[in-house]
This record gives C-alpha cells, structure tokens and sequence, in this order.
C-alpha cells in the first residue's frame, strides 16, 4: 500500500501541474573588443580568458574591463581564415600549482597541421609564456579550411578531450586509422602524453588509434561537460539538413559511434558500407537545418545550469547556433528525453560558445561583434502559488493576474482573492511584463461549506480511506436528499438518492486513486441548498 500521509499531501495540495513555466533569458553586455571569440575558458580566479582566431587571449577580469595586455599572443604561428585559427582554449586542473594551460590552434606552416600545445603562464598571471610552448599532439588536415573542430575540455577524470572535424572528407570519421571526426582522449599529466588505458580502443590493434574515444562526428565544433554529472555534451554541425546535439554519458567507456556520415542527424545520409542502425548512437536531438526551411546552420553546445542565481535555470541545458544565434535549452521530460525551448530570439548572428564560469554561471561569446554577453533569468520571480482560507483561493503574487476555471479563463477574476462556483481545477496566472507570465500549478478545489445551522443530517463517509466499496450513510431520513461524488479533477462520478433509504453503498474498484468529495443535497441538488460535504481519499 502507498504511504496515506504522503499521498493526502499531495492530493490536498494539488500538485497537478498546469504546464511547467518556459525559461527566458536576457543577454547582458560583459565585455567587447575582444576580437573574434572562440572559445572561453576558466582556471579558479574569477576571470574569463577568451580566445580569439587570431591567435590572440584576452583576460576579461570583470565586466567591461578588458586587460590591455594580452594573455596570450601566438598570433603569428596561427593560420587565421575561415574556420581555421585558435579554436580552443583549456586549463590544466592543477593550473593554481603548475601554470600549465593548453591551446588547440591550426598552424600556418605547410599542410595548416592542428596543433594541441601546452604553454605555461609567468610569474605574472596576467601574462603567458608564447615562447613555453610545448607541442603535445598533431592532427594533420590537408590544405583545406573546414571541419577542423578544436575544441579541448578537461573531463572530471583529469584526461584531456579533443573534438576533430572530418577534414572536409565524410569517410574519415568513420576510419579508425585517422583522428578526423573524433572525440579524443589522452592523459597529458606528464611530460608529453599518453593514452589512458581505459580508452575503448585501446587493444583493438594497430589499425586503430586508441587515443580515439568517440566516432562518427563531422564538425564538433564546441564540446562541453556537465559539471554537475559529468555527461560529456557536444554539438556537431550537420551536412545540409540535420545539426545535432549528442552526449555521453559519465563513465561510458564504451566508444560510441554518432553514425556521420551514414546518418546526419536521425536520417539516413550515405548508408554506403555502413552498419545496422541499431549499432549507432542516436543524437539527444536533430535540429533542422536553415536549407530544409529549420532556423539552424552550425549548432554550438553549451552547459547544464548549476549555479546558485537563477533557480529557474537550475539542470537545463543551454546552445546557441552560430547563425540564428537564438538561445534554446533542452530540460528533461521525466521519460528519459528532452523538450527543447526557445529561450531568447536574439536577432543577431555569430555566436560560438555558452560557458560557464568558476561560479557556474553562464556567458555567450559573439565572433561577428567581438563580444562577451552574460546570460541571465528574464523571469526571476517565482510563478503564482494558490493557497486556499474555507472557500476563498487567495495568492500573495503580484503581477497582472487571472483566475482559470476547469481551464477556462473566469471572467473578471483578477484580483489576489478567487471563490470558484465549485468543486473543479483552478490555476492562476501572473503577467509581469517583458515577456514573463507565469503559471502556477493546478490546484485542486473541493468546497468546505457546511449548513449555517450545522444541521448535516449526520452524513458518514466510511471506510477512508477505501479501496474496493464505499458506504455512505445518514444518522437520519433526509426528505428529498441525494449524494453526488466529485472526483479528483471536479468530475461528477457518481449520484446516489438517500431520502428512502439513507445508505448507499458505492462500488469503487475501478475508480482511479485520489482525493474525492462527498457533497449532500437537498431537493433536487442546487448549489443553495447543499448541507454537507465530506472527503475521501481512494487509494491502493
């Protein structure tokens, strides 16, 4: 048997939820001037460290205030055009201890080679060491500019993840002989590298590089960690109808395969040579792409909210487009997928990274403006709750409100006090303006009204709670007196006369579990002349 107390608590505080209010996001201007941002990284001080293509990272010690010296200025070494440059940017995390950070950057010597170098800061934290540079890692692209990736992410583990494009060439992500389309994995604690020995390719033979931990991707060009669980997130940038958000979950060691380019998306693209579907790994979700009539071009991966200011944001899931450069989240639906919401139409373009600084909070880096935006809650307050005196709903809200009947608006019902007609669902709203109404839950209303001379005829209600039949019964005849039974959504279940004989008993096996009302009438039923009501609570 369920536990009653629980139950009757839930029931008597009407947790049936309307809907479950959209996320709204503002942007905050927070720094500008910082060149062509890709990335953002962070390393335990409070400031952000942007990097741009060119080769250039800025500190951005507080909003608008942008250090004058570059961080870092390896700008002529780096290979700045089209969707080459500095792409990534990572601290080590020991960095507090030993200074080291790492850059993921296409080198403008022959073959535009990817390069995944470790530098190390002075003895002035605001400046690198350009001239400590130690190559740890290559990836050779040929001499054309696209589908490079480049992004680098400290895992929970400790280990390093790079995200590596195709190379402009299909086939290679699915080639475990190259690094191209990738997630890869190596322990970079030591002098140089090496290869965690829980890597999934580790011992699949030479044909195989096991620094590979992920396949099928075309263009992850942002990649990033929910701080909170660990889910590796990352955004790949599709073909021409599909961009698509995948995850890995924390602890999968099992070498999943995202299927480019035999799928972009969840369809079909080039199933040449290719495997049973059921031996790829589905995106969290496909995103139709600006050429198909969808409003994505080259889907950018963010963070899972776990900071402490704007509880609405709290475990959502927040991208961006480089495009449209709306601001969407996804948030669970409880049957293990996700609802995607827009959350701010920006009417702007260029944006490349959503991350989060040492505080959880999250920032927007723009490429086309130069700038660095903070990501707030619109809505902050908390949406109407309905509490209930007797008969009286009342609300301590503010805003512009409405009452809603059974889920209809109830005319004229605006004010912080509501007495429904009846039994039945109510909810309210709160209009704050800006875009932010506010729904609260449905609440579940049951009068309580009993006869002014307390005359109730001694209407009994047994057993409560009950499960199989009910019995309803009078201490007294009761001329002309009926019964109604009003379940838990305000629904007439049953209707029973109790003038000749006042007992009833009601056959209650296949009524749904919750809270009912017992409501006694006299002549004939209206509303004037109910003398009792009663509670019951059905449950199994």
């Amino acid at each position: 048997m369920k536990h009653l107390g629980a139950f009757l608590l839930i029931s008597l505080t009407a947790q049936l939820v309307v809907a479950q209010n959209p996320v709204g996001v503002s942007l905050v201007p927070w720094a500008e001037n910082v060149g062509s941002v890709t990335d953002i990284a962070v390393n335990g001080d409070g400031r952000l460290y942007v990097a741009s293509q060119n080769g250039i990272v800025r500190i951005v010690a507080e909003s608008m205030q942008v250090l004058p010296t570059p961080f870092l200025d390896i700008s002529s070494i780096t290979l700045n055009n089209s969707e080459q440059g500095l792409l990534g940017l990572a601290f080590d995390p020991a960095y507090a201890e030993n200074g080291r950070f790492y850059a993921f950057y296409v080198h403008n010597g022959s073959g535009s080679q990817g390069r995944i170098s470790r530098f190390q800061v002075s003895a002035d934290p605001d400046i690198a060491l350009a001239a400590s540079e130690t190559i740890l890692y290559t990836v050779p692209w040929g001499s054309g500019p696209f589908h490079k990736g480049g992004d680098l992410e400290f895992g929970p583990d400790g280990m390093l993840y790079i995200s590596t494009g195709d190379g402009f060439l299909a086939s290679n992500a699915q080639n475990l002989g190259n690094k191209h389309g990738k997630i890869l994995r190596i322990d970079v604690s030591g002098a140089t590298f090496a290869i965690p020995p829980d890597n999934p390719f580790v011992n699949a033979g030479p044909d195989t590089l096991p620094e590979i931990f992920a396949t099928g991707l075309r263009n992850p060009f942002r990649i990033g960690f929910d701080s909170g669980n660990g889910d590796l997130w990352i955004g790949d940038v599709g073909q021409a109808n599909w961009e698509e958000l995948d995850r890995i979950a924390a602890g999968d060691n099992s070498g999943p395969n995202f299927g480019w380019p035999c799928y972009e998306g969840s369809s079909a693209y080039d199933l040449t040579g290719c495997a049973a579907p059921n031996a790829y790994t589905a995106p969290v979700i496909a995103l139709s792409h600006a050429s198909s009539g969808g409003n994505f071009c080259s889907v950018m991966t963010g963070r899972v909210y776990h900071g402490a200011q704007w509880p609405h944001f709290a475990d959502r899931f927040f991208y961006t487009d480089y495009c449209n450069a709306d601001i969407y989240n996804l948030r669970s639906d409880g049957l293990g997928g996700y609802i995607n919401e827009l959350s701010l139409d920006t009417l702007m373009s260029g944006n490349t990274c959503i991350v989060e600084d040492d505080a959880g909070e999250l920032f927007l880096g723009n490429r086309s403006q130069g700038k660095i935006f903070r990501i707030i809650d619109r809505c902050p307050m908390d949406a109407p709750v309905i509490e209930q005196d007797g008969n009286l709903l009342f609300t301590t809200s503010t805003g512009s409100l409405q009452w809603y009947f059974n889920g209809s608006v109830s005319p004229g019902e605006t004010g912080p006090e509501y007495e429904p007609i009846g039994a039945g669902m109510v909810h309210l709203t709160a209009d704050h303006g800006n875009g932010c109404l506010l729904t609260s839950e449905a609440f579940q209303f049951i009068p309580t009204i009993v006869s002014a001379t307390g005359n109730d005829m001694g209407l009994e209600v047994k057993p409560n709670p009950a499960s199989e039949n009910l019995t309803i019964s009078l201490s007294r005849q009761c001329l002309g007196c009926s019964v109604q039974v009003i379940g838990p959504l305000g629904q007439l279940i049953a209707e029973e006369r109790m003038s000749g004989t006042p007992i009833a008993v009601l056959d209650i096996s296949a009524w749904a579990d919750g809270l009912y009302a017992i409501r006694l009438f006299q002549n004939g039923g209206s509303g004037e002349e109910r003398i009792a009501i009663r509670q019951v609570a059905v449950i199994r």
